[in-house]
């Protein structure tokens, strides 16, 4: 069974390794500012979240969080992509990550 820590690590050691693909070298940079998007997110959560959550609490005080910061993830993830996307339309025409920032 896979936990969120365990991905988290995954992710961080795919980030930070030497031997790549050169797919990999190609979006290390996309990937590495997704991540840090979502690191962000996960300190806001506990925080925001954890710190601050009442005794009993249960699933019908962490779903209306959940969904906040699922929603919060899929706009990390578009703005990322719109930050190296080049402009053209359609993924076919899309060679990878633009070299401007």
């Amino acid at each position: 069974m896979c936990r969120k820590d365990d991905a988290m690590t995954t992710i961080s050691a795919f980030l930070y390794g030497e031997n790549h693909s050169n797919i990999t070298r190609c979006f290390q940079r996309i990937l590495l500012e997704w991540w840090l998007g979502v690191w962000d997110r996960c300190v806001l959560w506990a925080r925001g979240v954890l710190h601050g959550k009442p005794d009993d609490a249960s699933g019908e005080y962490y779903l209306p969080h959940s969904h906040r910061f699922a929603l919060e993830g899929v706009v990390i993830a578009l703005e990322v992509l719109t930050n190296h996307w080049d402009g053209e339309i359609g993924w076919e025409s899309w060679t990878g990550p633009t070299t401007s920032t």
